[in-house]
C-alpha cells in the first residue's frame, strides 16, 4: 500500500507565489516535485473565495487534523 506524504508549508508558500506568478499547474508541480493533480486539489481544497494563499491552507489543514484527532479520541 502507499503511502502518502502531506505537502510542506513551504511547498504551499510555493505554491501562492508561483500561482501569483501566472505559472501552470503543471509547471508548479514540475517545480515542486509533486503531480499537477495534487497541486489542482490543493488549490480546489483549500484555497479561498480570493485565491490561494498558503497560510490558509495552513490553518485549514491544521483545523481538520484537530477535528480529525478528537474523533479518534472518542
Amino acid at each position: 500500500m502507499k503511502k502518502y506524504k502531506q505537502l510542506t508549508a513551504a511547498a504551499r508558500g510555493a505554491i501562492e507565489v508561483l500561482l501569483q506568478s501566472n505559472f501552470t499547474l503543471t509547471a508548479i508541480a514540475n517545480k515542486i516535485g509533486k503531480h499537477k493533480s495534487t497541486i489542482s486539489r490543493e488549490i480546489k481544497n483549500r484555497g479561498s473565495p480570493n485565491g490561494y494563499y498558503a497560510k490558509y491552507a495552513i490553518a485549514i489543514r491544521q483545523a481538520k487534523q484537530q477535528i480529525s484527532s478528537n474523533n479518534a479520541r472518542k
